[in-house]
């Protein structure tokens, strides 16, 4: 006699009386999906987006304005250093001419790097009035 299961006995399925059973599909192949290039691409620029934009917390405006100013300058400071590489590759010009030229273009390139200095440092000042502490926020502004 079979008995079923109640509520107040375990079920022990019966061992040994099973027999083994295939239960895969044969000749099915999962499809492959796959996004189109420019969709994959848009996708990828959001999730860069909101997380980037996540990890930001909003700063006050001045001192995003100095974050901003800092950048800029770093880019000048580039651009400025690969004039002088290039001036200083250049062999149409005469010694003197090019000694000159390079001297100036040398301290422009001064002028411009104590102006980072000075705005990195006014940022850690705004930074310490704001009350600004978090490390990793610090190190993502000054760096």
């Amino acid at each position: 006699m079979k008995t079923l299961p109640t509520t107040h006995s375990s079920y022990q399925p019966e061992q040994g009386k099973r027999e083994p059973t295939d239960n895969t599909l044969t000749g099915y192949q999962t499809p492959v999906l796959r996004m189109a290039p420019d969709v994959l691409t848009k996708r990828n620029e959001l999730n860069s987006n909101e997380q980037s934009d996540s990890n930001k917390p909003e700063l006050p405006a001045h001192i995003e304005a100095l974050i901003e100013q800092q950048k800029k300058i770093k880019e000048q400071i580039k651009e400025q250093k690969r004039h002088l590489e290039q001036l200083k590759a250049r062999n149409d010009l005469d010694e003197e001419s090019k000694a000159t030229l390079v001297k100036q273009q040398g301290d422009t390139l001064t002028q411009l790097q104590l102006q980072l200095v000075a705005i990195t440092q006014s940022l850690q000042d705004a930074l310490k009035k704001a009350g600004i502490g978090d490390l990793g926020l610090l190190a993502n502004v000054l760096v």
